[in-house]
């Protein structure tokens, strides 16, 4: 049995008495406040669960939910949640992805083989002396899946722990790294969605570590994915710089990679709004967990004082969201040995409140991990918690408050579909926020895909920027809030100002403002859910910029154009045609056709 389930299993075993602390809660110390939810087989299936993710795999818009299960008592199968759009779940029972029964931990999901539709890998640990190979699931493009069976990436049986999707190289497919706790970790380059070539030369994957976590983000911003990854058994953690061309170097000094400790999850986030992501890392057998600064210059400050770094406990799970809606990340930290779990109120100053009532912080149990997302699209973050002792999974549902937001959802053309990797910006008047599209956001969980910004009392977003993996840079100005949208790579933005009245029948509007001069709204309304292409043509018959090429869902959308070409580039002035084909599942093509001018 290895270290860490010793260590569970003691947990199990102990008994003892528990201290009752009477709080005084400071006014507006409950900035917040959850609903637990409890019906539904989400909430009530019991298991022994380790990881949870969120993804939408049935592309209808809603966010579904993926839990990952140990084996304990017997073999359990994992869960598959289907979010049925009106803020409840039914269990799915027959997926490919709840067929097998072994000791699962994690899952990524990411569209390896960019084809639209999410897939997800998933990584199995041992018990009992018994081996489990790891699980690919390729998305069949309706929501049903297939599990790979070829390639080593799936026939090699190593103790996988956390496993995240990044296109560490930039090439558009997303590639894959595997956290190891007894041997060596790997690191698989995707070879153009047909496969996977193990890596087995650089510091990255040399060297027998105690590898718990992982989570890659772009800490020096010079365009690609570097790797932090948390070790056990007191080893130093680690972490990668990515030199750009497929290599890494081992960053060997600094707080960061000298602490040592019993490190379990990782989780990058942008808590002081500077642009920089920063890094939180949760370590258990009651050691105090690390908190530490990016300063912006490759190097690292680790935060010595606050509540955040003085709690000490038996932490494992973390996951960074703005779940108040007020402009700055907070935290959530997840623990076993039956301890309440940390809530973490950012001040906005660099400074935290620590939440000491409330629902999310009072159900005690073995928790590991935990993911934030909005899955009742009411502006909010919401967040699941997975226990590992056969206690229930916990879902709060977030109340909301009177501040605005805003939820943006990345589509990728050159860059990788799903978008993991892209640094997403926002600037209101308070200032800029920053996010990154993330393919693990702490142990063994995966947030959604989708940036959640909170924007305070902001009336508009003066700045909307997406960093995309291939360098591509698209900026978009003047974006409303209490919105979800959907930014393509060098396309334009839809899901503007709509609501959720389905149209009986197809619908292209004109333009406005027309004339415009820069941008302009296209509107246009789809009675069934379709494949859509929405583009600009010169009057010459030449494609000027594809606007919209994704499935999508019945309603009322919008796009976007900035006045730019293909390659960015400002067009003349003149008159332009605009174009829309939807190709629904049961009904006929619908094309419709718009003139606009452009006025420079």
């Amino acid at each position: 049995m290895d270290n860490r389930n010793q260590y569970r299993a003691s947990l199990f075993n102990f008994s003892g008495t528990m201290l009752i602390v009477l709080l005084i809660i400071a006014p507006g110390l409950l900035a917040q406040n959850f609903t637990r939810i409890t019906n539904g087989a989400v909430v009530s299936d019991g298991g022994h669960s380790i990881g949870c993710s969120w993804a939408d795999y049935d592309n209808d818009g809603d966010l579904d939910l993926y839990v990952t299960n140990g084996i304990v008592n017997g073999q359990e199968a994992n869960f598959l949640y289907k979010n049925q759009g009106d803020g409840t779940f039914v269990r799915d029972t027959t997926s490919a992805l709840v067929s097998d029964r072994q000791f699962s931990e994690s899952s990524s999901w990411g569209d390896y083989d960019n084809d639209g539709w999410i897939d997800v890998f998933v990584g199995n640990s041992h018990w009992g002396g018994t081996s489990f190979l790891d699980f690919l699931f390729q998305n069949q493009s309706n929501g049903t899946f297939q599990k790979i069976t070829d390639g080593t990436i799936v026939n090699t049986a190593i103790d996988s722990r956390s496993i995240a999707w990044a296109d560490y190289d930039n090439d558009g497919y997303i590639d894959m790294f595997i956290a190891n706790e007894a041997g060596l970790n790997y690191l698989y380059k995707n070879d153009n969605g047909t496969g996977f070539t193990r890596i087995t030369g650089g510091t990255i994957t040399s060297g027998i570590r105690a590898s718990a976590g992982c989570a890659w983000a772009d800490y020096d911003h010079d365009g690609d994915l570097d790797l932090f990854v948390a070790n056990m058994s007191n080893q130093n953690n680690q972490l990668y710089r990515n030199e750009g061309d497929g290599t890494f170097t081992s960053i060997t000094s600094g707080s960061i990679v000298s602490d040592g400790g019993n490190s379990i999850g990782c989780s990058w986030g942008d808590y002081n709004n500077d642009g920089y992501p920063d890094l939180f890392v949760a370590n258990f057998n009651n050691q105090n967990n690390f908190l530490y600064e990016n300063n912006g210059d490759g190097t690292f400050s680790k935060i010595s004082s606050g509540a955040i770094v003085s709690d000490g406990g038996n932490s494992f799970g973390s996951a960074w969201g703005d779940y108040d809606n007020d402009g700055d990340l907070d935290l959530y930290v997840t623990n076993l040995s039956n301890q309440n779990n940390f809530l973490y109120e950012n001040n906005g100053d660099g400074s935290f409140n620590k939440i000491t009532a409330g629902p999310l912080v009072s159900s005690a149990g073995n928790s590991e991990g935990c993911a934030w997302a909005d899955y009742d699209h009411d502006g909010d973050l919401d967040i699941y918690v997975v226990n590992f002792d056969g206690q229930n999974n916990q879902l709060f549902n977030n109340d909301g408050n009177n501040n605005h937001w805003l939820n943006v959802r990345c589509v990728g053309t050159t860059s990788n579909k799903s978008a993991i990797g892209a640094r997403v910006s926002v600037k209101t008047s308070a200032g800029w926020q920053m996010r990154t599209i993330s393919g693990q956001t702490g142990y063994q969980s995966q947030n959604s895909l989708r940036a959640a910004f909170g924007l305070s009392n902001a009336q508009t977003v003066d700045t909307l920027r997406v960093e995309w993996p291939s360098g591509q840079v698209d900026t978009f100005s003047g974006v409303g809030v209490d919105q979800r949208i959907t930014v393509t790579e060098n396309g334009g933005i839809t899901g503007l100002g709509l609501n959720d009245t389905q149209p009986m029948n197809f619908q292209l509007k004109q333009n406005y403002p027309n004339p415009f001069n820069p941008t302009t709204t296209i509107e246009y309304a789809l009675a069934q859910t379709s494949w859509v292409t929405l583009d600009v043509y010169d009057l010459l018959g030449q494609k000027v910029r594809s606007l919209v090429n994704e499935g999508q869902n019945a309603g009322q959308q919008a796009a976007i154009w900035d006045g730019r070409n293909s390659k960015g580039q400002a067009v003349a002035s003149g008159m332009y045609i605009y174009r829309l084909t939807a190709v629904p599942t049961a009904a006929a093509t619908f094309t419709g056709f718009g003139k606009m001018v452009l006025l420079r």
